[in-house]
């Protein structure tokens, strides 16, 4: 993890962020998305000065210094002590103050601008490479063609060895797109020396009819300059950490394409563990599938400064959904059925459930989180005269009680349509998502996601028992008092459950008994 502090830069007043391995930035237009990238930028370029625009305009002391600061990893502490030649330091961050760069310790700090060549050793063995990957930066026309050979010029350039065609780049790339380019599993690419010293890049689609790359849609185009941008950093090895920053990858890219780039991106960063990605993104697409990374959001005061929440997740993504102008609407793509379900875990795990398990085929399902069950029904009635046969799925607690009479005394759906996550005889239980799954693996995940190693089922199954309250909870439902009363919690934590939830789905080895309803109830439906 990167912890990188801004003071007094920009939009930025004094902030402090974690990244993580993939770190995914949503914010509206003008919320300082792109101060990011250029307090990083100005950081890990040894030459950039300060800008008279890099200066806060909500500044009035113009004494106070812009300051740029992120921690130091063990290797980079040790290579600072070698080339300050003092072991015995004990190194905590590095700092970039108007213009010079500070190395601080327990109780001094060494300005590395005055000693001879030390800044330049440290840019070149220690500070991490930064690597800006946009392409917007070869939109050079408003002709779109043009733009493609631009492209294709890119990548030759990756491709292209000292006018020798780089086998292994050549073999590397189509093996990444054979795996992670769903749109056409059978797409290639491969160099052609039409004369000498002069190549071209083609590529095969499903049909196995080969075109020059410029000749390519758009999508793929956009995808391939991407991959072949992060194979290059991958393949660099300079062993140190590497930053990739992407401004909204989703720009011409299909939604199914924006999930292949976000899986693309999950499996590098598991393989090589010194790569970091920043993402900003609009698009609500690149946010789900990226559920499980970090999501900062970020927000603007009245009087300009970039405010970043930590947890845009909480209220079931409340903020979240509203930078990124989602209406309700947004989510009425219509399919042959339509889900409309409690909350976030729901809509981003079933259809992983179906599509693991099942031969459904989900392009024909729309899941809708309604964030919360008593929305259920005023979206319901939002829904009802579209082309498209609805159902419910509700938690088995009071809200989900309460939503499930509301909406059989309204007649809108059969009730056929409306599931409960636990029988009818069993009603009174307290039931969540996460209990229809096998108790054992849930405290599994529990000690995984929570770091409590001292969770156990004994444990739990002891303390439910001394509270008749708990004794009617599913263990879901009930595992969340249990670690506020445990201390392992403080409060409600969104983003967790999600882990959880991935943890849950990631390791569960059959379709869950207690979903089975709504499995039946959907292959009817979809069949009729």
């Amino acid at each position: 993890m990167i912890n990188l502090s801004i003071q007094n830069f920009r939009s930025f007043e004094d902030v402090t962020l974690a990244l993580d391995n993939v770190t995914i930035i949503v914010g509206k237009n003008d919320s300082g998305k792109s101060n990011l990238f250029r307090a990083l930028y100005y950081f890990f370029n040894v030459k950039q000065t300060l800008k008279e625009s890099d200066r806060p305009i909500f500044m009035s002391d113009n004494n106070k210094k812009t300051c740029v600061s992120f921690n130091l990893n063990i290797t980079e502490s040790n290579k600072i002590k070698k080339i300050l030649n003092n072991n015995n330091l004990k190194l905590k961050y590095i700092s970039k103050e108007n213009d010079n760069y500070w190395c601080y310790t327990e109780d001094q700090k060494i300005n590395l601008n005055n000693l001879k060549n030390k800044v330049d050793k440290v840019a070149e063995d220690v500070i991490p490479e930064i690597y800006y990957i946009d392409i917007a930066k070869l939109y050079k026309s408003f002709d779109l063609f043009n733009v493609w050979d631009d492209i294709q010029s890119e990548i030759l350039k990756i491709l292209i060895d000292q006018q020798n065609i780089n086998s292994n780049y050549e073999y590397l790339i189509n093996e990444y797109i054979l795996k992670y380019w769903n749109s056409d599993k059978q797409s290639e690419i491969f160099l052609v020396n039409e004369t000498e010293g002069k190549f071209v890049c083609h590529a095969r689609d499903k049909n196995r009819i080969r075109v020059n790359l410029c000749d390519r849609g758009t999508g793929f185009q956009t995808f391939l300059y991407y991959l072949m941008s992060i194979i290059k950093v991958v393949k660099s090895k300079n062993n140190k950490r590497n930053i990739i920053m992407i401004e909204e990858p989703e720009r011409m890219m299909h939604p199914q394409a924006q999930r292949d780039f976000v899986k693309l991106v999950n499996d590098i960063t598991k393989e090589y563990k010194d790569i970091y990605f920043i993402i900003t993104t609009h698009s609500p697409v690149i946010v789900n599938e990226g559920s499980n990374n970090k999501i900062l959001l970020f927000e603007k005061s009245e009087r300009g400064r970039t405010l970043i929440n930590h947890k845009p997740y909480n209220e079931n993504w409340k903020k979240l959904r509203y930078a990124l102008g989602m209406l309700p609407s947004d989510s009425l793509i219509i399919g042959k059925v339509t889900v409309l379900v409690e909350g976030i875990c729901e809509k981003l795990f079933i259809p992983r459930l179906l599509e693991k398990f099942t031969d459904i085929k989900i392009s024909d399902i729309n899941f809708i989180d309604c964030n919360g069950a008593s929305n259920i029904p005023y979206i319901l009635d939002y829904v009802k005269d579209l082309p498209t046969k609805i159902v419910v799925l509700l938690d088995g607690d009071n809200q989900g009680d309460q939503a499930y009479k509301k909406l059989r005394d309204n007649s809108i759906i059969p009730l056929e349509n409306i599931i409960s996550l636990c029988n009818k005889d069993s009603r009174k239980k307290d039931i969540a998502f996460e209990d229809v799954f096998d108790v054992n693996l849930l405290v599994e995940g529990l000690r995984k996601i929570y770091n409590g190693n001292s969770i156990t089922i004994e444990d739990m199954d002891k303390f439910k028992s001394q509270k008749e309250h708990y004794s009617k909870m599913c263990w879901g439902r009930f595992a969340k008092k249990y670690l506020r009363e445990k201390g392992i919690i403080q409060e409600d934590d969104d983003l967790k459950k999600v882990e959880l939830c991935e943890f849950l789905v990631s390791n569960v080895k059959e379709f869950p008994e207690k979903l089975s309803p709504l499995l039946e109830r959907l292959k009817i439906l979809l069949n009729d």
